[in-house]
């Protein structure tokens, strides 16, 4: 019998990103998430819930896309739920508010500087330098994806689902929960070491699944067995 693994993607991709995914008796179901990440969290997760038929799903998303299913997790029950590079919701404060300050910053940039510049942007962020180690083929999908994002969309997606918004969880999450971070990723290789179950995938940065796609498939199947 088949089952279903929900794959939630991180900010400024689609669906897409999960393409390589391929899981015996596992079928890859995947959602354009940025089109619903438009008023609210709340109003976010009431969607997703409805689009997940499964009482206890299996559940995975990478970056933002963790964030999300970690506050889903917290308020619908889930099987198996596995996080790639993500961090738990911020606790609330100072620290907090200026994560906020500065993705409200950034939201209103990508509405006025438009998606070439935010492609450019975001490409080069120090938390994607190993990236510039993909073939050329695999960089220019990964700046087709974001050069393809609609710049109004993005932006309040980013207000939505910002690190300094998102609430903190209000039970810990179950032995069921499994991280997955990218060795060459130092801050999330931190974040990791909050988790009971963590895995460190070699010759990856922040983007695991898609940096080295078949190990990646290949802890899959291990967690999911």
């Amino acid at each position: 019998m088949t089952k279903k693994l929900y794959c939630l993607h991180g900010f400024a991709q689609d669906s897409s990103s999960w393409d390589g995914l391929e899981i015996p008796s596992w079928e890859i179901v995947s959602f354009d998430l940025l089109p619903h990440l438009q008023t609210s969290i709340e109003d976010f997760l009431a969607w997703l819930h409805e689009n997940i038929p499964e009482p206890r799903p299996a559940l995975l998303g990478y970056s933002m896309g963790g964030r999300l299913a970690m506050a889903y997790a917290d308020r619908f029950p889930v099987g198996t739920l596995i996080i790639e590079s993500a961090a738990l919701p911020m606790p609330d404060g100072a620290e907090k508010k200026k994560r906020y300050q500065r993705d409200l910053a950034l939201a209103a940039q990508i509405e006025g500087e438009g998606q070439p510049w935010f492609a450019d942007y975001w490409t080069q962020l120090p938390i994607f330098e190993s990236e510039r180690h993909l073939s050329s083929e695999k960089q220019a999908q990964l700046y087709q994806t974001r050069l393809n994002q609609d710049p109004k969309i993005l932006a309040k997606a980013l207000r939505v689902s910002s690190q300094g918004i998102v609430a903190e969880l209000t039970q810990p999450l179950s032995e069921k929960t499994f991280y997955i971070s990218g060795g060459l990723d130092a801050k999330y290789s931190l974040e990791a070491q909050k988790f009971s179950h963590h895995y460190a995938i070699e010759n990856a940065g922040h983007n695991t699944h898609f940096e080295q796609t078949h190990t990646f498939n290949n802890l899959l199947k291990e967690i999911l067995s």
